[in-house]
């Protein structure tokens, strides 16, 4: 069945694993250790009638192992009650530095003390920072071998002691008040940056740390990447922003995150469980859950695009392409008319549930739009035919050729047995200009003149191009025609060009000259041939109420010669097939259906795609095929086909992971602009393996509980295993964090 279940399996696959009703909650223990820690160097130092205060008589000082190593080597001799701090080093071998977050006083303080957090917005801190505090520990010991304690203040129990000591003293050592409050200040700022960065007593336990006798284990057949948990007996939490900005809500954190292991089969497997088409998405998707990553807060967003192409080409390379299990078969049929991506979408969650499916397309190939509104140099037939084929193989079949309402109808599909229908016809008719001389040689229309292009039909193209609009149509024309043998191409809006910027800078680094400002007026001719097109200044386009409201200026004309004019300004639908079958249209040309179920007011048939919601993107139309195929499954089960179909996700506005380090977007190797363009060659060559590995290990793990959870940032969702141990500092933080009681610690666990 495909009812609310299938949104929840979209955004959390994995096996349901239901919580333990027994939990430490590790989190109250450490707070309790700190505060009696805390009290106990407040009894100790900050009391002086308690034993003497200051350094010589504090039980922190003989606890610090750093503070005896350093007054041994300086002594050359032992000192008493060094049993403390080899116990604390004893410690930290074991169960790594739970000194620093659970003991050291300065660490709670850090931890309590309220913080700007300018780590989670502009201010991020390169990971080899973390290498001072290494350096400050050597700095002290090889100074202590030298007989000499000088830079003993560079540990934290002894800085904060003599702090405290000169303020009861009331003597007032300038140059060591502005260290403490350089240190105080940097916290401030920065969220523990004295742990992270400087603490020299830190880089000491790390590096027993990595010693491990017990040590904080990941159950990987436990661990979901946490993604969106929804399912029952699991806890509920906000879903990555990159899912929630995803119209499919593909997994976009579980197969980053599982490419970033190398586990690349997995990942695809993942993305398949929510969209059919990982090849075409990976070239063309215009990436909106990359315009919602948070990664972009601190240098760019994660490129999900490629990382996503990279999965669908090693898995074509590498055996074939996946292919999704089944369900048991069904008896009965569904008709989907049109093979663009609702149509197809559709199909593939409908055969997933074990529906026979037969797709009647009136074109000679599969794919709507992705084969003949896109050109070749972007998605090359190779790419989209391989997910086509995918679909195929799971049972759909696809009849080309055929136009509905003429070699077949509703009624004589339900002659052979067909139940449910969707109509995903698309729009593959232009917008015109309705201008004198529109239809005279050398006038193009955009949608027209990019399928001929790609069925490889004819096409002519003068040395001088203009293409009249400012969409993605009218940028791919203007592309086109440079590979049909056009020298020099216009690109000519009335406002700013709508297409995508990288789309736009894709055709200007190609040397397509870009225009805005500028509406059609007349086309010129001469001597009965088309000469150029002359256009009057836009003022406006939209008025108060934000309608559209286009006005010009008819005194200032401009005039473009051109020996080729492409009109780009829009698609509309060809609806001739619904004469005769009963189908509402509204006053925009499109089909009505109901925006959620996508239900047609004739039972049984349902709608979708750009033929419904006007010019959409591919990943729009996979969506809307995704709820046909919920609609049609609960309508063949005569179940309620709106329940629970609210789409109401939460996003996690802001990443809650406490440390990022700056790291570079990885950028998709290109073709050279002047060798491209003599070619229909595909323009962007895709990453390598190591290139995949390097990018994806960029991903903050948003919706990672136990990622978020770190105050070090020592835990990323690609490594198996446990923390980091130079980093982690034993708060256990991730093991409270965990919804799926796969983090433990104390205990050996199968990887």
């Amino acid at each position: 069945m495909m009812q609310k279940e299938m949104l929840q399996e979209d955004l959390n696959p994995a096996e349901e694993i239901p919580i333990s009703t027994r939990h430490w909650k590790w989190h109250y223990w450490r707070l309790a250790a700190q505060i009696a820690a805390m009290l106990l160097f407040v009894y100790f130092v900050v009391w002086p009638r308690a034993g003497g205060g200051g350094i010589v008589n504090n039980l922190f000082f003989k606890l610090d192992p750093l503070a005896g190593i350093a007054s041994m080597l300086a002594t050359r001799t032992w000192i008493s009650d060094m049993a403390l701090g080899i116990a604390t080093l004893l410690l930290t071998i074991a169960a790594g530095r739970v000194w620093c977050s659970w003991i050291c006083p300065l660490g709670s303080l850090f931890e309590w003390m309220p913080s700007l957090r300018l780590d989670r917005t502009k201010l991020y801190i390169h990971s080899r920072w973390r290498y001072i505090k290494y350096f400050l520990l050597f700095t002290i010991l090889i100074a202590a071998a030298s007989g000499t304690l000088a830079f003993m203040w560079l540990d934290p129990i002894t800085l904060i002691t003599r702090t405290v000591s000169m303020i009861s003293q009331r003597f007032l050592d300038v140059p060591f008040l502005i260290l403490f409050a350089a240190v105080l200040g940097l916290n401030f700022a920065v969220s523990r940056f004295w742990c992270r960065y400087l603490c020299p007593l830190g880089g000491l336990l790390a590096l027993f740390s990595k010693i491990p006798f017990i040590r904080h284990k990941v159950n990987t057949d436990k661990c979901t990447t946490c993604r969106a948990v929804l399912k029952p007996g699991t806890v509920q939490q906000d879903a990555s922003p990159c899912l929630v900005g995803c119209p499919a809500h593909n997994d976009i954190q579980g197969y980053v995150s599982l490419a970033a292991k190398g586990r690349f089969r997995e990942a695809l497997e993942l993305i398949k469980e929510t969209s059919p088409f990982p090849s075409v998405c990976g070239r063309v998707c215009h990436h909106p859950c990359e315009w919602q990553c948070n990664r972009r807060d601190i240098d760019a967003a994660v490129s999900v695009r490629s990382v996503e192409r990279f999965l669908a080409d090693h898995d074509r390379s590498n055996g074939g392409s996946y292919v999704p299990k089944l369900k048991p078969e069904r008896e009965e049929k569904v008709a989907v008319i049109g093979a663009g991506p609702a149509g197809l979408a559709a199909s593939y969650f409908l055969a997933k549930e074990g529906y026979k499916v037969k797709v009647f397309e009136k074109l000679p190939v599969t794919g709507g739009m992705m084969a003949v509104g896109i050109p070749i140099h972007t998605l090359p037939r190779k790419a989209l035919s391989d997910d086509i084929g995918t679909i195929q193989k799971m049972g759909v079949e696809i009849r080309t050729g055929v136009a509905f309402g003429e070699d077949v109808t509703f009624d004589s599909l339900r002659k052979e047995g067909y139940k449910a229908f969707f109509l995903a016809t698309g729009l593959h008719e232009d917008t015109r200009l309705n201008l004198p001389n529109e239809d005279m040689p050398g006038v193009l229309n955009g949608v027209k003149f990019l399928r001929d292009v790609a069925l490889g039909n004819p096409v002519q193209v003068g040395r001088k191009v203009i293409v009249v609009g400012g969409g993605n149509v009218a940028v791919d024309a203007g592309m086109s025609a440079l590979r049909q043998g056009a020298a020099e191409v216009s690109l000519v809006s009335r406002r700013k060009t709508r297409a995508w910027e990288e789309k736009v800078n894709e055709a200007t680094e190609e040397g397509i000259k870009i225009v805005n400002g500028l509406g059609p007026n007349r086309f010129l001719t001469e001597n009965g041939r088309l000469s150029g097109i002359e256009f009057k200044r836009c003022i406006s386009s939209f008025n108060e109420r934000g309608e559209l409201d286009i006005k010009y200026d008819d005194t200032d004309l401009t005039r473009f010669e051109a020996d080729t004019v492409i009109v780009a300004i829009g698609q509309a639908a060809d609806l001739s097939f619904m004469k005769g079958q009963s189908i509402s249209t509204n006053s925009g040309g499109l089909i009505v259906a109901d925006p959620i179920t996508l239900e047609t007011p004739i039972k049984g048939v349902f709608a979708g795609g750009d033929a419904v919601r006007g010019p959409k993107t591919i990943i729009e139309s996979i969506a809307d095929g995704k709820e046909a195929a919920t609609s049609i499954d609960r309508f063949l089960n005569s179940q309620d086909l709106r329940a629970g179909r609210n789409g109401n996700i939460k996003a996690l506005t802001k990443s809650q992971k406490v440390i990022c380090y700056q790291a570079d977007r990885v950028q998709t190797p290109c073709l050279d602009p002047k060798e491209r363009v003599k070619s229909h060659d595909e323009v962007f060559l895709g990453f390598t393996e190591e290139m995949v590995l390097e990018e994806s290990q960029r991903c903050n793990a948003c919706a990672s509980r136990c990622v978020q959870s770190c105050p070090m940032g020592a835990i990323y969702p690609w490594q198996r295993g446990a923390a980091n141990p130079e980093e982690c500092i034993s708060c256990l933080d991730c093991i409270d964090a965990c919804p799926n009681q796969a983090v433990s610690f104390g205990q050996r666990i199968r990887n």
